[in-house]
């Protein structure tokens, strides 16, 4: 038997493994048409609320939840940064309002940056240096504005709290220097 799904009538393009991404496809077909329903009906009870989606394993779909409605959409550590940045402004360039706005990004930062290593960061992780670094990379290809600095994936308990707070403190210490920047160069 080459289909060893035991219902006959199952779609192909649907994987049932929870581990498993859904290719743009089955998102297309299976996801978007749900994700839609729920910014609508969100939207319709909770008109100030703002709406964030995190389609973890399909952001290539990001400008598609943000042509929903949804006001941030999240990215996971394999979601290139800038590139996404440029996808959302061109979508919503090229679409009527109220779709036409541009969502805010939530990410992106591995979370195996926060967690100490036996060599004290040789391998370019656990360290406070590579941290900050990291950070100021994050936000130099996102910006400071509409964005909200946080993790590509959640945190799992093994984050060395020093280094967690570095990320804290360099978010906020670059953010608001590029910010001013920006704002001094809007008064020149």
């Amino acid at each position: 038997n080459p289909n060893p799904n035991p219902n006959p009538n199952a779609n192909s393009n649907l994987n049932l493994n929870p581990n498993a991404n859904l290719n743009t496809k089955a998102f297309k077909e299976w996801a978007l048409p749900r994700m839609q329903r729920i910014a609508s009906e969100l939207r319709k009870r909770h008109p100030t609320t703002p709406l964030l989606a995190f389609p973890r394993g399909a952001t290539y779909s990001l400008p598609q939840l943000q042509a929903c409605g949804y006001d941030c959409v999240t990215m996971d550590t394999a979601t290139p940064r800038a590139q996404t940045r440029a996808a959302l402004q061109t979508a919503a360039a090229a679409t009527a309002p109220p779709a036409g706005h541009v969502s805010s990004v939530q990410g992106n930062l591995d979370v195996k940056l926060l967690q100490r290593t036996e060599n004290g960061g040789a391998d370019g992780l656990g360290d406070e240096a590579i941290v900050r670094a990291a950070v100021e990379a994050m936000l130099a290809e996102l910006g400071p504005q509409s964005l909200i600095a946080n993790l590509g994936e959640g945190l799992t308990g093994k984050e060395d709290p020093k280094l967690v707070q570095t990320f804290i403190d360099t978010v906020h210490e670059v953010s608001e220097s590029m910010i001013a920047k920006e704002a001094a160069v809007a008064q020149a």
